[in-house]
């Protein structure tokens, strides 16, 4: 509110003054430029943008809000902005938000692992983590056996599982076969037979072999641990004359394992 001072004179020294108010009103709030805001949908986050609003007599007017603006939890989720003209006039408009993921997450798991068992007991297996890719990240990745742990003589399916955030599932099996020791006195035979040595010692060997293989077949686990510590005594009475150092350390190691995994005394 103002008022203004007006003077009329006669040029003679005479005057006379009047008073006039002058009032400007702003009674009219902003208007939004568009009618509606459209909602903001996004598979793992979103930053939503102030919208701007029309006024008379302030022109343009961004909004305002005490909202967050950025989201990146799954969810809906609504945005109140507030066009304000500074005169006391203002209007709300809001705006939708939704955040959902309906993307699946991938995963990929490690190739199958076959290894010997070194008790009877089986063996502890390691093996590498899946590969798990997510458009949004955040997932939760759960195996069914850890790696490291024992696994037991025969073959055990391993289920790598992933949640990710919007609660999808995926998952990817793979096989760890552990070998007892039938699987392993076969291994032996080939082993033995393919080395470039004589063949007199490597008949003398794989017959050994055989017949360690023929008991166990028969449940004659005992009679099995006799011919492997036999084996390994024709091989170790062979080192370097007809066979080699290394050769008599693998073929004895292989046969001492074997006796572990039956628990031979």
């Amino acid at each position: 509110s103002f008022t203004v001072h007006w003077v009329y004179s006669d040029g003679n020294g005479n005057s006379v003054t009047q008073l006039q108010s002058v009032v400007v009103h702003d009674t009219l709030a902003p208007v939004p430029n568009a009618a509606s805001l459209a909602a903001v949908s996004n598979q793992c986050s979103a930053t939503v943008t102030a919208p701007k609003a029309t006024d008379n007599c302030a022109g343009s007017i961004t909004a305002t809000t005490s909202d967050p603006t950025t989201y990146s939890s799954q969810g809906s989720f609504t945005v109140h902005w507030v066009y304000s003209d500074g005169n006391g006039n203002s209007v709300t408009q809001l705006q939708a938000v939704v955040i959902k993921d309906t993307l699946p997450s991938s995963i990929s798991c490690p190739p199958n692992v076959t290894t010997n068992a070194v008790s009877p007991g089986g063996v502890n297996v390691t093996f590498a983590a899946p590969v798990v890719s997510d458009n949004c990240g955040g997932v939760i990745v759960t195996s069914s056996r850890a790696s490291g742990s024992l696994f037991a003589i025969g073959t055990t399916v391993v289920t790598n599982r992933v949640i990710d955030a919007g609660g999808r599932t995926n998952l990817c099996t793979f096989t760890v076969r552990v070998k007892g020791a039938k699987d392993q006195i076969n291994d032996l035979i080939v082993l033995v037979g393919g080395l470039p040595i004589q063949p007199g010692t490597k008949i003398g060997l794989v017959f050994e072999l055989i017949e360690a293989q023929w008991d166990l077949d028969k449940g004659r686990t005992s009679n099995t641990c006799g011919e492997l510590k036999h084996f390994i005594a024709l091989v170790s009475a062979q080192k370097g004359k007809k066979l080699t150092v290394a050769q008599t350390t693998l073929l004895a190691g292989e046969a001492t394992r074997i006796r572990a995994v039956l628990a031979c005394h």
